[in-house]
């Protein structure tokens, strides 16, 4: 055991790093010639000095110990990039002067937007009178309606079209005009499902049409009755497949079958007539006797009426008796048959 006694302490300048800290020197061990380790080292230089060049071995050989590194696809990159884009984007919808490399041409000088103006329906009648109770009735077909385009300088050839609904509307007459005839051809399924387009060749307009059909009939009854004389004015008005009222030159066929009439001698009145403006027509349904009408006065019929050849949209009973004369829609009676 040394102990701190047995060590000396040098003096002098010279060995001040010794009198702080004690100096330990470690003793190397040399290896015999040709072990295992010396072997080793000549193995590894001599297969490195054998080695391919990286750069060409890289080409053709895919086992190679160095290996080029996969390039790896960066989430962040791309989202970034993406929002680069999107930035751009905005940048030039909102500076619309600001230059962009794709800037879209300008306008031919004289070219202004087209706009259609004139009536946006249309109606469709089923078949034409044929006379029966009066001479004529109504229109058929239904008037065509007439659209016209609006410009503030000339263009090109006009050029009209049916883009939408082709099989419920079509274009009568030419088609490049500032003007153009529609003609209803069959009931649309719903409001606007009929789309009329005109184009110049720069700028394009189109309009919703609806084309209407008779569809529907509502009543009105005003009964008025004395001792020799009964009456019930009906008013009628026509509606669409859409439930709204229609409006002029529709013809209201009625068709008349007496079922029962207790006085032969007593004719009864009825006739064919065109709406009106608002898309109505009156029956003025009458008797009349030189003495007051017996208890047992009864004429009854049938009413079936058609508009504009479509139907029939109403199948009723018409009552007459003393009391006056009535209206049951919904209700039919056979020849022969008696009075209620």
């Amino acid at each position: 055991m040394i102990s701190p006694q047995h060590i000396a302490k040098p003096s002098g300048p010279g060995n001040m790093a010794a009198q702080r800290s004690p100096f330990i020197q470690p003793k190397l061990t040399i290896n015999n010639p040709g072990d295992r380790y010396e072997q080793e080292a000549d193995s590894m230089a001599d297969t490195v000095m054998r080695m391919k060049d990286p750069a060409v071995q890289a080409k053709t050989d895919t086992g190679l110990f160095f290996k080029p590194a996969p390039v790896a696809f960066n989430p962040i990159q791309r989202k970034y990039a993406y929002y680069e884009e999107e930035q751009v984007q905005r940048r030039e919808m909102n500076n619309p002067e600001e230059e962009t490399d794709a800037t879209p041409p300008a306008p031919l000088s004289g070219y202004r937007s087209l706009k259609i103006v004139g009536p946006k329906k249309i109606n469709h009648y089923c078949a034409a009178y044929e006379p029966s109770d009066s001479a004529s009735c109504g229109t058929y077909p239904a008037p065509d309606i007439r659209l016209n385009v609006k410009r503030t300088a000339d263009e090109t050839t006009l050029i009209w079209d049916i883009s939408k609904g082709a099989s419920k509307a079509s274009i009568i007459g030419p088609t490049n005009l500032t003007t153009a005839l529609i003609r209803g051809d069959a009931p649309s399924d719903k409001k606007g499902d009929v789309i009329v387009s005109v184009s110049n060749g720069i700028s394009i307009a189109t309009k919703k049409i609806t084309v209407r059909e008779p569809k529907y009939m509502i009543f009105e009854e005003n009964p008025d009755t004395t001792p020799t004389a009964i009456s019930n004015t009906i008013t009628y008005y026509v509606q669409d497949q859409f439930h709204d009222v229609m409006e002029d030159g529709i013809c209201i066929d009625e068709t008349i079958t007496i079922c029962h009439n207790s006085h032969p001698g007593v004719k009864f009145k009825y006739g064919d007539a065109p709406t009106n403006n608002i898309g109505q027509v009156q029956d003025h349904l009458s008797a009349t006797s030189q003495e007051p009408f017996s208890d047992n006065f009864c004429i009854r019929a049938n009413q079936t009426m058609t508009a504009g050849g479509c139907g029939p949209l109403m199948q009723n009973t018409i009552v007459c008796r003393n009391t006056g004369i009535v209206l049951l829609p919904g209700t039919s009676c056979t020849t022969g048959s008696s009075c209620p």
